[in-house]
Protein backbone atom coordinates (compact mmCIF):
# COMPACT_ATOMS: atom_id res chain seq x y z
CA UNK A 1 0.00 0.00 0.00
CA UNK A 2 1.70 3.16 -0.92
CA UNK A 3 2.43 6.09 1.60
CA UNK A 4 0.50 9.03 1.57
CA UNK A 5 1.80 12.03 1.07
CA UNK A 6 1.88 15.31 3.47
CA UNK A 7 0.96 18.66 2.36
CA UNK A 8 2.89 20.85 3.43
CA UNK A 9 3.58 24.90 4.45
CA UNK A 10 4.03 27.64 6.64
CA UNK A 11 2.16 29.83 9.20
CA UNK A 12 4.12 32.11 10.34
CA UNK A 13 7.22 30.79 11.28
CA UNK A 14 6.14 27.37 11.48
CA UNK A 15 6.15 24.33 9.42
CA UNK A 16 3.52 22.70 8.76
CA UNK A 17 2.29 19.31 7.30
CA UNK A 18 -0.83 17.87 6.84
CA UNK A 19 -2.32 14.05 6.81
CA UNK A 20 -5.42 14.06 5.20
CA UNK A 21 -5.94 10.74 5.83
CA UNK A 22 -4.99 10.33 9.74
CA UNK A 23 -6.54 13.91 10.10
CA UNK A 24 -2.78 14.65 11.48
CA UNK A 25 -1.54 18.07 11.40
CA UNK A 26 2.28 18.31 12.36
CA UNK A 27 3.76 22.01 13.32
CA UNK A 28 7.49 21.81 13.39
CA UNK A 29 7.77 18.74 15.42
CA UNK A 30 4.70 18.71 17.28
CA UNK A 31 1.65 16.20 16.01
CA UNK A 32 -1.83 17.11 16.62
CA UNK A 33 -4.02 14.81 16.14
CA UNK A 34 -8.20 16.14 14.97
CA UNK A 35 -11.25 14.60 15.12
CA UNK A 36 -12.76 14.86 11.44
CA UNK A 37 -15.17 18.39 12.65
CA UNK A 38 -11.74 19.73 13.87
CA UNK A 39 -9.43 18.90 10.70
CA UNK A 40 -12.46 20.10 8.58
CA UNK A 41 -12.21 23.16 10.51
CA UNK A 42 -8.87 23.95 10.87
CA UNK A 43 -7.47 22.70 7.01
CA UNK A 44 -9.34 26.12 5.45
CA UNK A 45 -8.11 28.17 8.23
CA UNK A 46 -4.51 27.11 7.06
CA UNK A 47 -5.06 28.94 4.10
CA UNK A 48 -3.63 31.90 6.60
CA UNK A 49 -6.83 34.85 5.96
CA UNK A 50 -9.46 35.35 8.09
CA UNK A 51 -12.36 33.19 6.90
CA UNK A 52 -16.17 33.93 7.62
CA UNK A 53 -18.31 32.16 10.30
CA UNK A 54 -20.65 30.20 7.48
CA UNK A 55 -17.78 29.48 5.48
CA UNK A 56 -16.49 27.52 8.59
CA UNK A 57 -19.70 26.19 9.32
CA UNK A 58 -20.25 24.68 5.59
CA UNK A 59 -17.07 23.44 5.85
CA UNK A 60 -17.25 21.06 9.31
CA UNK A 61 -21.34 20.12 9.06
CA UNK A 62 -21.99 20.69 5.03
CA UNK A 63 -24.84 22.60 6.63
CA UNK A 64 -26.37 26.15 6.82
CA UNK A 65 -25.55 28.48 9.38
CA UNK A 66 -27.79 28.67 12.11
CA UNK A 67 -27.28 29.85 15.54
CA UNK A 68 -26.96 26.29 16.90
CA UNK A 69 -24.33 25.23 14.13
CA UNK A 70 -22.47 28.75 15.82
CA UNK A 71 -22.44 27.54 18.89
CA UNK A 72 -20.93 23.93 17.59
CA UNK A 73 -18.08 25.92 15.67
CA UNK A 74 -17.51 28.03 18.40
CA UNK A 75 -17.14 24.89 21.14
CA UNK A 76 -15.04 23.37 18.36
CA UNK A 77 -12.74 26.16 17.87
CA UNK A 78 -12.11 26.05 21.89
CA UNK A 79 -10.90 22.50 21.50
CA UNK A 80 -8.47 23.46 18.44
CA UNK A 81 -7.25 26.35 20.79
CA UNK A 82 -6.19 23.73 23.24
CA UNK A 83 -4.58 21.73 20.73
CA UNK A 84 -2.58 23.98 18.90
CA UNK A 85 -1.63 26.18 21.79
CA UNK A 86 1.51 24.05 22.89
CA UNK A 87 2.38 24.49 18.45
CA UNK A 88 2.96 28.23 18.96
CA UNK A 89 -0.55 28.99 16.64
CA UNK A 90 -3.30 30.02 17.60
CA UNK A 91 -7.08 30.80 16.05
CA UNK A 92 -8.54 34.28 16.40
CA UNK A 93 -11.62 35.69 16.44
CA UNK A 94 -12.15 38.24 14.21
CA UNK A 95 -15.24 40.53 15.23
CA UNK A 96 -18.28 40.14 13.80
CA UNK A 97 -16.64 37.96 10.66
CA UNK A 98 -14.94 35.19 11.66
CA UNK A 99 -11.85 33.39 12.38
CA UNK A 100 -8.16 33.17 11.71
CA UNK A 101 -4.79 31.11 12.23
CA UNK A 102 -2.05 33.16 13.19
CA UNK A 103 1.82 32.59 14.77
CA UNK A 104 0.86 33.40 18.55
CA UNK A 105 4.51 34.81 18.77
CA UNK A 106 2.87 37.61 16.02
CA UNK A 107 -0.04 38.63 18.18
Amino acid sequence: MPSEELVSLRVGKHSVKLSQMNRTIIVDEILLRCTPTEYRILEPLLQGRALPDHYLVEAAFAEACTATSLRSLKRHIENLRSKLEPSGLSIHRVSRYGYILVDSIDT
